[in-house]
C-alpha cells in the first residue's frame, strides 16, 4: 500500500495543490474510518438496500472491487448516480475519455457492464451547468465564513477555467449536478443504453454503446444528454446561498 498520493499536474492547476482551491480549512475532526471503502459499500447496501443511494464522483475502483466481492449488491442497490465519462461530446483527458473514467477503465467497465442500474451524468450534460462569478460574488457578499471560503474556491477553479477552456465562461457543476440528479432525476434527459468502457490503449477510458447488448429489451444505463441548466443552477443556488448565509 502507497503510503502518499502524488498529484498530476493538470489536477493541481485545476484544483490546486492542497485539493481545495488553496482554501485553507481547519483541520477534520473526524476520524479515519477503520473499515475498508469496498466493506463499507458492501455493508451499506446490505443495512440500507432499495433506500441507499450512491454517487460516485470518481473512479469507480472502488465500486467494482465490491461488485466483484459481493454480486448481489448490485440489484439490492436503490440508487447510483455516477459523475463520469461522455457519449456526445469529447472527453476531457483526450477525444475519448473523461478524467473520473480514465482513472480506471477496466474498473469502470466492470460496473458498467454489470446487472447495476446506473444513470451516467457525464460532461454531455455537465459542461451545460456553469457557475460564473456572478453567482459566487453573491456568496461573497454574504460575509460569512463559508460564504467566502466557497467562493474562493470556485473563483480559483474558474481562473483554471480561463487557462484550460477559455470558451467557457465559468466552470462546469460537474459533480453537483450528479448530486442534483439523484435527488431529482427530472433535471435530466435521459437515453436507456447498455454501454461499456474502453479498454483498448487507442481509445482507454471511452463510454459507449456496447453493440452485443443494443437488442436487448432491458438496459441498465441511463445517459444523461439534456439538462434542464436553468432550473438546476437555481436550485443548486438556493440551497448553497441559504447554508453559507447561516455560517
Amino acid at each position: 500500500m502507497s503510503d502518499h498520493f502524488d498529484r498530476m499536474p493538470i489536477s493541481a492547476r485545476i484544483h490546486g495543490e492542497n485539493g481545495i482551491g488553496q482554501v485553507d480549512l481547519p483541520e477534520p475532526k473526524r476520524a479515519l474510518e477503520n473499515t475498508s471503502g469496498v466493506d463499507f459499500l458492501i455493508d451499506a447496501v446490505h443495512q440500507y438496500g432499495k433506500d441507499l443511494t450512491l454517487v460516485p464522483t470518481g473512479p469507480l475502483t472502488n465500486l467494482a472491487k465490491a461488485l466483484e466481492k459481493a454480486p448481489e449488491i448490485a440489484t439490492e442497490i436503490g440508487n447510483v448516480t455516477l459523475m463520469g465519462g461522455a457519449l456526445t461530446v469529447e472527453g476531457n483527458v483526450n477525444a475519448y475519455a473523461e478524467a473520473n473514467i480514465n482513472q480506471d477503465a477496466e474498473a469502470a467497465n466492470a460496473v458498467f457492464t454489470s446487472p447495476m442500474k446506473l444513470t451516467m451524468v457525464g460532461l454531455d450534460v455537465t459542461l451545460r451547468t456553469l457557475l460564473t462569478r456572478k453567482e459566487t460574488s453573491q456568496w461573497r457578499e454574504l460575509n460569512t465564513a463559508a460564504g467566502t471560503a466557497f467562493a474562493d474556491l470556485v473563483d480559483y477553479y474558474i481562473e483554471a477555467y480561463e487557462e484550460t477552456n477559455p470558451q467557457v465562461p465559468g466552470c462546469a457543476l460537474h459533480d453537483p449536478l450528479a448530486v442534483g440528479v439523484a435527488l431529482d432525476p427530472s433535471f435530466l434527459t435521459t437515453l436507456g443504453l447498455n454501454m461499456f468502457v474502453s479498454t483498448d490503449p487507442a481509445t482507454y477510458g471511452r463510454t459507449i454503446g456496447d453493440q452485443a447488448r443494443l437488442d436487448q429489451p432491458e438496459t441498465n444505463v441511463n445517459v444523461g444528454i439534456n439538462v434542464d441548466a436553468d432550473r438546476y443552477l437555481a436550485t443548486f443556488m438556493k440551497y448553497l446561498t441559504k447554508l453559507f448565509a447561516a455560517n
